[in-house]
């Protein structure tokens, strides 16, 4: 088809689109790292606040087993000394993910404007398009319609016996009794 569009920048724009697609994953897993590093921090809290609930209610018992007490306090111990690492890591996580998120939306951006490019290229190859067809069918009315006068002109010249439009004021030269034409006549 001669009148396809084709656009010049498609490999660059199949590129673009690639590393978006690219950059789109490596966002979504340095989400989902952070992700699960929040999780591990509320799984610490969660289970620091149940071995406290837990301690306390085993002292409220009155019975005090002091080597329970010792291992529930070093449980307790070591769930703390590990929240504050985890917490770290899900901030440095939170941090990476945010800089793949940047570099996400600049690879997205780079990609739409080849889209925004790509359809300003096309419609203007539209525009073009029905501009030459127009002028086409303009020259075939015009040829038509010249046609069509040169039919209608020629229809009334045979209509009119192929004489002369002043016919009416020929000028026919006068015939005397004899019918000798009188141009000759000595007078």
């Amino acid at each position: 088809m001669a009148n396809a569009f084709r656009f010049r920048l498609a490999r660059v724009q199949r590129i673009r689109e690639l590393h978006e697609e690219l950059a789109r994953a490596e966002f979504s897993a340095a989400l989902g790292l952070a992700n699960e590093a929040g999780e591990y921090v509320e799984f610490l809290r969660r289970e620091i606040t149940g071995a406290r609930r837990s301690m306390a209610q085993f002292q409220g018992l009155g019975a005090l087993d002091a080597r329970a007490m010792i291992a529930k306090d070093k449980s307790i111990e070591s769930m703390v000394a590990m929240l504050g690492p985890a917490r770290q890591r899900h901030e440095q996580l939170q941090l990476a993910a945010e800089v793949q998120r940047e570099k996400w939306l600049e690879a997205k951006s780079d990609a739409q404007a080849l889209e925004k490019l790509e359809k300003r290229h096309k419609d203007r190859h539209v525009a073009e398009v029905q501009q030459k067809e127009n002028q086409q069918q303009d020259e075939v009315a015009i040829g038509r319609a010249f046609r069509r006068d040169q039919a209608e002109l020629e229809e009334r010249k045979s209509k009119k016996g192929g004489t002369s439009p002043f016919r009416e004021f020929e000028v026919l030269p006068d015939r005397d009794s004899t019918g000798h034409s009188s141009a000759h006549s000595p007078l």
